[in-house]
């Protein structure tokens, strides 16, 4: 590949980033079950798998209209090999989703609860995909009904995503280590790589580990001491 086309892909990648990013803030339900229907037809004499098909392909040319109605080619690249229709049933049936039933808190900006996607609504499904030629997929999905799912808010917009909540809850459980660390080992790494785990997982480990040191070196200090007697004397069973 030529320079000239390696600056057209990257320009491209970052257009189709602010044209996602402009549709999901602004209008991420403007595409309704009427629409769909109204090029689907009935789906009723269809197999599941090309109902799927189906649906797939009218989401593709409704949101192409939507996002790049001037520039089918840009469509073709990044709209149709990302949107992929989801199954509702599929996530309930897995069993960190079943066993997640986070409570209603909120803390300042910060909020933890449920959210629901409406049918054919546009979300951010998965990580981006990278093509052979620089070329990055946003991974975009939706449900052909409304789905119900535990969220992490900031200033009341949705954190993470149904995939990145459960591969958490996942991954957290399933590494030995208690669970915060864990879990502050997985986001930082989603959101700073290799650099961000560290960074985060010493972050929450550090100020632990100051305070046993200055305890450890208190207690050193005093041994033999009448607050070493006393304080050996209270942890007595």
């Amino acid at each position: 590949m030529t320079l000239d086309e390696l600056d057209r892909i990257r320009a491209d990648n970052f257009r189709i980033l602010a044209l996602y990013s402009q549709y999901l803030n602004r209008c991420p339900r403007a595409i309704t079950p009427s629409a769909v229907r109204e090029i689907t037809g009935s789906l009723s004499s269809l197999s599941a798998e090309e109902a799927a098909r189906a649906e797939e392909s009218a989401v593709y040319g409704l949101l192409s209209a939507l996002l790049t109605p001037s520039d089918p080619a840009l469509a073709r690249a990044y709209i149709l090999p990302a949107v992929k229709r989801l199954s509702v049933s599929e996530y309930k049936k897995d069993p960190y989703y079943k066993r997640v039933r986070p409570p209603a808190v909120k803390r300042g900006r910060w909020e933890l609860g449920y959210q629901s996607y409406a049918p054919y609504e546009i979300f951010v499904r998965d990580d981006m995909t990278y093509e052979w030629n620089g070329r990055e997929l946003p991974a975009i999905g939706f449900f052909d009904e409304s789905f119900r799912f535990p969220a992490i808010l900031q200033d009341g917009r949705e954190w993470m995503t149904v995939q990145e909540f459960i591969n958490v809850i996942a991954v957290s459980e399933s590494t030995p280590g208690p669970l915060g660390i864990n879990v502050a080992t997985y986001v930082g790494f989603k959101m700073g790589g290799i650099a961000g785990a560290v960074c985060s997982t010493t972050g929450l480990m550090m100020p632990a580990f100051f305070l046993v040191m200055l305890v450890t070196r208190l207690l050193l200090t005093e041994k033999g001491g009448r607050l070493w007697k006393r304080f050996t004397m209270g942890i007595r069973p």
